[in-house]
C-alpha cells in the first residue's frame, strides 16, 4: 500500500502506467485525505455529531502559506514548485483546495451544489500559476467560503470558523 499527494498523476498516460503498475503488483495507491483526521477536526466533527454545535450554515477556511514551502528534513524550497506549470501540474489549485473541500463536505455532510472560483497570479510574474484562490461553495444547507494563498506571513496558518444557527445560543 502506498499513498500520494494531489494530484496522484497530471496526464494520461502517467494515469495509464501507474494503473498497469498497481494491477502487476498488486498494490493499492491512494491519495491521502490527511488533515480530516488531524486531532483539532476530529474533535470538531465529534462536536457536530453529538450536536453541541447545532446546524452549521456557514464554513470560512482560510489556509495562509508563505512562499517558501518546506522539503524533507525540514529544508525550504527556493523555487517553489507549486508555482510552476511543468512541475506542479496545476498549481496550489490542484495541490492545496481538495483538503478544504474534503473538510467542508465532511462539516456540511453534503455534496456541493454550486461552486465559484477564482484564482490569482502573482502580478510580478506572468508565467508562474496561481499564488492565491478563493471560492464560494453552495450546499443545499449551507455555504462555504475559500481562501487559499502563498502569499501569507506564516509557513502555515488556518484558521475556520464554523457558524451555526443563532437559535441555538
Amino acid at each position: 500500500m502506498s499513498c500520494a499527494k494531489k494530484p496522484l498523476t497530471v496526464k494520461l498516460a502517467e494515469y495509464e502506467a501507474l494503473s498497469q503498475a498497481i494491477a502487476q503488483t498488486k498494490r493499492t495507491v491512494f491519495t491521502v485525505h490527511n488533515w480530516k483526521y488531524a486531532p483539532i477536526f476530529q474533535k470538531a466533527f465529534a462536536l457536530l455529531r453529538e450536536g453541541r454545535i447545532g446546524p452549521v450554515w456557514h464554513v470560512d477556511i482560510f489556509t495562509l502559506r508563505d512562499k517558501r514551502v518546506p522539503r524533507a528534513a525540514g529544508a525550504l524550497d527556493p523555487e517553489d514548485w507549486r508555482r510552476k506549470a511543468s512541475v506542479a501540474g496545476g498549481g496550489f489549485w490542484s495541490t492545496m483546495v481538495g483538503h478544504s473541500f474534503y473538510l467542508l463536505m465532511n462539516v456540511l455532510n453534503a455534496t456541493p451544489q454550486k461552486i465559484l472560483a477564482k484564482m490569482l497570479k502573482d502580478r510580478q510574474d506572468p508565467e508562474s500559476l496561481e499564488e492565491a484562490v478563493q471560492a464560494l461553495v453552495q450546499f443545499p444547507e449551507a455555504d462555504g467560503y475559500i481562501h487559499l494563498t502563498l502569499a501569507g506571513e506564516a509557513a502555515e496558518e488556518q484558521t475556520w470558523l464554523f457558524k451555526a444557527n443563532p437559535a441555538r445560543f
